[in-house]
């Protein structure tokens, strides 16, 4: 050390002495690396415990507080209490847009925790911290959190939030922006903006035009379930020169997309979304302000005083002020309902609202709900309009369901309007009587007369809106605590003398080292570190208060606040060029380059290039391929590339396997990626395991014990028992009978192109990424020849052969003709028409067929037989 960065250590207040390895350490204990400037540490900050400031751009205000955390790069505001965190800046800033028209922003960078914070287990990296936030046992990258904020339990990747957001409970955050005032409990993942906005719309009937009159900016009020999944991933692509379709660009490698486009979803201010909903984006329109957003029917818009979900799973595309919506088409809208059907629930979140707003404010209170209710009548008009349908005909002379569904929109938003009813002052509404908890108008029963709902039900409350099916409401749960972690803290330094330690390794003086251990050269053993047992500890290595027992640890890896046992018979292994924060891994063998924040890993094998989050907690689990796992998984094979990536809801009983396809007379395997959805429920058990090939399981979808899902299948709803899917098939409800054989080929093949091909052709190695060129056809061929023979065998009239080689399309014999018929002229037209045949051209993946294209409209593609119109494609 030079003698005068010597002579000014001595000279600070908050500095103690130099350790042997050259660290600043205080008088509260806490370490300060060489490469802190002194000068930018307040000298009445206080660093405690087994703290560790590290970098350059590392500073501490006055007053801050700094215990038991990691701080690298990042910028303590004055009064910050920092507990048990790891705060890492990394890289430079990034700039992310929440939304489509960058309107909501995310702009990463150093990190700043603001006054008054508390942090306590959370990994922030290259972010910001407004002041008066409280983050506890949360996961966040990239993300700016606004003032007054309070977030419980989360994993946000990407998220901007602003003052008096509450979040509590397990939940995902992903590519969010949460508006300001917004409350939010409990759902299981979510993407999207949360918007605070609440437009004044008026529409014109002369001109057919839509306008916003103003925009109000309201308390985000709206209440979710439990296991609520907001999901932008529809499958859709994005938009492809000239609208076709032609290739899928280089190889580059594992997990690289660039295809899949992601839709956006806004949830309005003052809604409802029942628990175990899934919200999917439609549109993927930019949209520069409000008016451009009320005007795209495709996007998935939740409007104030909307319920999504409530007995139904989903939605999807605009949700009316007042409308209650329950799946993906207008037959599952009912206009009005909430205004008819839940006075309560509608009178409890105007008071919400009213306690929220500011003084000068609460009278917006008064009139939000006859604004909604005008806003409703002026979008049914404007749409009806658009779509030609004249609403001022009467009902009897609509012509079709559609007319008819706006024709009654209309009629009930009018006689809500007319009654009267919905005036309030101070948050209360007037000429309502309240008994108990229910509120009742006089005029309320002639309303539900009047629009023939009098037999519906009534006076519905927020907690029964928001329930759902008790039996599915499964919350997440974190899989590793702050009590947990503690165990890794180490205050009193011991190093025994048959320890075998490199003579260029750094051994902060508070760790302790048992006998047996050896530790590598250039290792770094930083404060609270405990070894014990037989464990070696390779070159390279970086450790920060973490418990390592009979395991070793490969080269180059980072253990952050993690607690890493085996035992002298089965040691645990982390490979090498890993990075766990807060991880727990019980005699696991874990892959090389694997990434892990948050996740409990027990008496399981991971493959390398594997990626845990925060809820992963996985036991009995064998994986030999690559995987990215966010969610409680248990007895788990998986044999090919998985992504998990959103908080599912268990995943029990699985085994993930490669697709087998026949090329030239010889069988190949290929790891085709099953996805699974945030929300989703596997069920499998030992001896009746479920059995995926690279499908796609929707999100809060459940996978009954014994069932197979064949490649490329689309399971929405429930499946099983012991069902059994052909390739391709897309299924919404347990039962053969629901089945749509070949429907992913008719109905969604950009899914295919996004998620079967595009996905697995990018995690195929060098040497082996030829094959994806046999993928869909192979499986087509097998799909078609599992039905001739089920064909067949009905004509022969002989009994189905449970062991024979189409046995694990187990619902294939209960199937109608019909069913069969229809699926097999789906997967011979395919391979007829050459659909999906694709060659190399240098490079690149691209589709072959120069008798048809697939055009591109909206992230839809749809199959064209018409190559006249085209140019033909040009093949090597």
């Amino acid at each position: 050390m030079h003698p005068k960065d010597r002579s000014r250590w001595k000279s600070h207040p908050i500095v103690r002495a130099i350790d042997a390895n050259g660290f600043y350490v205080t008088h509260d204990g806490g370490r300060i690396a060489p490469d802190v400037p002194l000068d930018q540490i307040s000298e009445d900050a206080s660093i405690r415990g087994n703290s560790l400031l590290q970098g350059t751009k590392t500073r501490v205000h006055p007053k801050a507080v700094i215990e038991d955390s990691l701080c690298q790069d990042a910028v303590i505001d004055a009064r910050s209490m920092i507990r048990d965190s790891v705060l890492r800046s990394s890289g430079q800033p990034k700039r992310h847009s929440c939304d489509t028209a960058s309107r909501h922003v995310v702009q990463g960078g150093d990190i700043r925790i603001g006054s008054n914070a508390r942090i306590e287990c959370c990994h922030l990296t290259n972010s910001s911290v407004g002041p008066g936030s409280c983050l506890v046992a949360s996961i966040f990258e990239n993300c700016e959190i606004g003032t007054e904020n309070t977030i419980t339990l989360a994993k946000a990747v990407l998220v901007h939030t602003e003052r008096a957001v509450v979040i509590k409970g397990p939940t995902e955050v992903s590519e969010a922006w949460i508006g300001h005032h917004a409350t939010i409990d409990r759902p299981g993942y979510f993407e999207g903006v949360f918007s605070n906005e609440f437009p004044i719309l008026r529409y014109d009937s002369k001109t057919g035009s839509l306008s916003v009159q103003r925009i109000l900016d309201i308390p985000h009020t709206s209440r979710f379930g439990p296991q609520v999944i907001h999901s932008t991933n529809s499958g859709r692509l994005f938009s492809q020169p000239d609208g076709i379709m032609k290739d899928f660009g280089p190889h580059v490698g594992l997990w690289h997309d660039p295809l899949l486009a992601h839709e956006p979803i806004f949830v309005g201010p003052c809604c409802w979304i029942s628990s175990w909903t899934k919200v999917v984006g439609e549109s993927a329109r930019v949209h520069m302000d409000m008016a451009e957003v009320v005007q795209d029917r495709l996007l998935t818009y939740l409007m104030p005083f909307s319920v999504t979900g409530y007995e139904g799973e989903s939605t999807m595309g605009m949700v009316f002020p007042g409308e209650s919506n329950g799946g993906f088409s207008h037959k599952r809208r009912s206009g009005a309902w909430t205004f008819t059907c839940c006075p309560q629930a509608v009178i409890q979140m105007v008071d919400r609202l009213y306690q929220a707003l500011g003084n000068e404010e609460k009278s917006i209170a008064d009139i939000v709900v006859e604004a909604s209710l005008e806003n409703a009548l002026y979008l049914i008009q404007f749409w009806a309009n658009e779509l030609g349908i004249d609403v001022n005909q009467p009902r009897d002379q609509q012509r079709g369901s559609r007319g008819r569904w706006f024709w009654d929109c209309k009629n009930r938003i009018e006689t809500h309007l007319q009654s009267g009813i919905w005036k309030f002052r101070d948050g209360k509404p007037l000429g309502w009587t309240r008994h108990g908890q229910d509120w009742h108008h006089e005029k309320l029963d002639q309303i539900r007369q009047q629009i023939s709902l009098s037999d519906g039900p009534s006076n519905i409350s927020e907690e029964e809106l928001l329930a759902g099916s008790q039996d599915l409401a499964n919350p997440l749960e974190n899989p590793l605590g702050i009590e947990e972690i503690a165990e890794a803290t180490c205050r009193d330094g011991m190093r025994h003398a048959e320890a075998e330690i490199h003579p260029s390794a750094i051994v902060d003086p508070s760790a302790q080292i048992s006998a047996g251990v050896r530790v590598g050269s250039n290792a770094f053993i930083g404060p609270g570190v405990v070894l014990e047992g037989n464990t070696l500890i390779g070159p390279d290595t970086w450790l920060f208060r973490t418990v390592v027992r009979h395991a070793t640890v490969e080269h180059r890896t980072r253990l952050t606040r993690c607690v890493i046992t085996g035992t002298s018979e089965f040691p645990a292994t982390i490979g090498r060029d890993t990075v766990l924060d807060g991880c727990r891994v019980e005699t696991c063998r874990i892959g090389d380059h694997t990434i892990g924040s948050g996740a409990r890993v027990i008496d399981s094998q991971l493959a390398g290039n594997t990626t845990l989050a925060m809820f992963a907690n996985i036991r009995r689990v064998v994986s030999h391929s690559p995987a990215i796992i966010g969610s409680p998984m248990e007895d788990c094979h998986i044999g090919t590339t998985l992504m998990s990536m959103h908080a599912a809801g268990s995943i029990q009983g699985m085994h993930a396997q490669p697709v087998t396809v026949r090329v030239a007379g010889r069988a190949i395997e290929i790891p085709a990626i099953p996805m699974i959805g945030g929300g989703c429920q596997i069920r499998g058990q030992r001896e009746a395991p479920v059995v995926l090939e690279g499908a796609f399981l929707g999100s809060n979808s459940i996978i009954e014990a014994g069932c197979f899902v064949g490649f490329g299948s689309f399971v929405i709803g429930r499946l099983g028992p012991r069902d059994g899917l052909l390739p391709f098939t897309v299924s919404v409800g347990p039962g053969p009978n629901t089945d749509e054989i070949g429907g992913v080929l008719a109905r969604f093949p950009n899914m295919i192109m996004t998620h079967c091909i595009g996905w697995t052709y990018q995690s195929l190695p060098k040497d082996r990424v030829h094959d994806i060129i046999h993928l869909v056809n192979g499986q087509l061929q097998r799909g078609k020849e599992a039905i001739r023979n089920e064909l067949d065998r009905r004509h022969r009239q002989v009994n189905w052969d449970p062991c024979g080689p189409d046995a694990c399309y187990l619902s294939l014999p209960f199937y109608t003709e019909d069913q069969l018929q229809t699926g097999l002229k789906i997967y011979e037209a395919s391979l007829e028409q050459g659909q999906w045949d694709l060659v190399f051209a240098g490079d690149r993946l691209m589709f072959a067929n120069n008798r048809g294209c697939w055009l591109e409209k909206n992230g839809n593609v749809r199959w064209q037989k018409r190559p006249a119109l085209f140019a033909p494609l040009q093949l090597p």
